[in-house]
């Protein structure tokens, strides 16, 4: 069985213009597994981790679930933030919950990318690693 690194390399060296990708736990916000190009350091995946944690279980994304929650009457202590793009100078992140884990998968391509491709990735991808997490 393939690790988590390994299935993030294919995904790095099977997309087009990809420099990156990673697993983190969002309960700890620590980085499970991953792939980059030399050019990125583990220091620099392992604050986009902790920002990354921080945009799907921070405070402020806690409290719109539950101010959500209660318009629709929902009692669950399910989380709605499931996928999420956004780009830096030079970066387009995508950024996928893994279903049925507190886990995301995350791949970083260059701008200027095409976006369907690197959605297309996450989406092959996301159902692939969720065996791996433990």
């Amino acid at each position: 069985m393939a690790s988590i690194n390994d299935l993030c390399k294919q995904m790095v060296d099977s997309t087009p213009d990809a420099v990156a990708a990673n697993v983190v736990d969002l309960g700890s916000g620590m980085m499970l597994g991953g792939f980059f190009l030399s050019n990125f350091t583990s220091d620099h995946f392992e604050a986009v981790s902790a920002a990354a944690t921080a945009l799907y279980r921070g405070r402020e994304t806690l409290r719109v679930e539950d101010l959500v929650k209660a318009q629709r009457g929902d009692t669950s202590n399910e989380h709605y933030m499931e996928d999420v793009q956004f780009s830096t100078r030079g970066l387009l992140h995508f950024v996928m919950k893994v279903p049925s884990k507190e886990a995301i998968l995350c791949l970083v391509i260059r701008k200027p990318g095409n976006v369907g491709m690197g959605w297309a990735a996450i989406r092959t991808n996301v159902p692939k690693v969720a065996p791996l997490i433990p």
